[in-house]
This record gives C-alpha cells, structure tokens and sequence, in this order.
C-alpha cells in the first residue's frame, strides 16, 4: 500500500493491523468500517477527480487480472488455445 498523503493515525493502524490478524468476518467488516470512518473524518487527500478504468477481456486470456490501484497483473496469465 502506498500512503502517498504521510496520513498517520494509530487508531486508525491499529484497526487495519487488528483486521488483518483477524479470522472473525464480523469482527473484520467492523474494524475495516472504524478505519474507513476514521480515514474519511480525517481527510488526508481531496478527491478531485475518479479515474474510469477501462478494459477489455478474450476467452483466450487466462488468469489476468486489474489490480485496485490500476495497474496490471500479468503474472500467472496465459493465452490459451
């Protein structure tokens, strides 16, 4: 992940590593919606704009997938027959 705003906040890191080591769904959907509310109040970055992503797919394309930040993950992709 990259914090290109420097946003901190121990609560806030706490909540995310607390999720992260929890197997409970409930309890995870919890702490993710605390650090979400925590993120937003706090503000770290103005939204100006929101990308469009766009994309296009093949049967013969296998196993590629569009990460969350946009980018692209061609590692166990193949081109099939």
């Amino acid at each position: 992940m990259t914090n290109t705003a420097y946003y901190q906040n121990d609560a806030f890191d706490k909540a995310i590593t607390d999720a992260l080591s929890t197997t409970d769904r409930a309890k995870k959907a919890e702490l993710y919606k605390a650090a979400q509310e925590m993120v937003w109040k706090d503000a770290p970055w103005i939204f100006l704009c929101v990308e469009k992503n766009v994309s296009a797919s093949s049967d013969k394309l296998k196993n590629f997938n569009i990460l969350p930040d946009g980018g692209y993950d061609f590692y166990e992709a193949e081109l099939v027959k």
